[in-house]
């Protein structure tokens, strides 16, 4: 049977998604045969690494990585999984529910062409977004344009995207180099990433509306905020 995904490992990283990875998580199987699935775990409490160890039993292609009893945070979760995965694609994206699967393809179509990194765009937003979480979004991405302007860095239409593609090796190879610049406490893994990448870095874009929390709430907060102001001036 073919398996035409043999070339990617999809980046789950988690806290408390326990009712989102089962859906999420079959859904992903079925649509990319061959792929990995690998969910890291920052040391959730509702049940996470238990419905996915279960998930894992069930597919093969499904892999949990346990960061119990290490600092949270989701950057430092994204770069431990690039460090587990052996494939030469990567995509990351949230197990909330906001972030189709059915983009991953696109995603991974981008890469196959030869982008170093894909990213996918939030084209809008659902209608039900708070207002003032549209505000902190178009404000952050606005602090984030001047930052990587100023600098002369790599950019992206939507620099704060969750939802990115990436060339394995070469991703490693940037973060290697530049390990200080990284807020491993932080949760914009993709800014990070894009202030680091040489210039002229092939950067592909496609995409997508995006959607509401599946189940579960949200983790912006104080904290996330804070880490991003870190991520600004590092």
């Amino acid at each position: 049977m073919a398996r035409p995904f043999r070339d990617l490992t999809v980046i789950i990283p988690t806290l408390n998604e326990a009712a989102n990875m089962g859906p999420l998580t079959e859904k992903l199987v079925r649509l990319y045969r061959g792929a990995r699935i690998l969910v890291v775990d920052d040391n959730s409490s509702d049940g996470t690494p238990e419905i996915v160890r279960r998930l894992s039993r069930k597919f093969s292609g499904v892999r949990l990585l346990s960061r119990k009893g290490k600092a949270r945070g989701l950057t430092s979760s994204i770069i431990d999984g690039l460090q587990a995965a052996q494939t030469e694609f990567v995509v990351v994206m949230d197990g909330d529910g906001q972030h189709p699967p059915e983009k991953v393809r696109d995603l991974v179509i981008l890469l196959r062409h030869g982008c170093k990194v894909a990213v996918a765009c939030r084209r809008s937003v659902a209608s039900e977004w708070p207002v003032h979480r549209r505000l902190i979004s178009h404000g952050a991405q606005n602090l984030g344009k001047l930052r990587l302007l100023a600098s002369r860095s790599a950019s992206s239409s939507d620099l704060l995207s969750g939802f990115f593609g990436l060339r394995r090796k070469f991703a490693l190879e940037v973060h290697a180099r530049n390990k200080e610049r990284f807020v491993a406490d932080g949760y914009k893994f993709l800014f990070d990433f894009l202030k680091c990448a040489p210039r002229g870095t092939s950067i592909c874009e496609t995409s997508y509306v995006f959607g509401m929390r599946t189940k579960g709430t949200s983790k912006i907060g104080t904290r996330q905020c804070a880490a991003f102001v870190k991520s600004l001036i590092s």
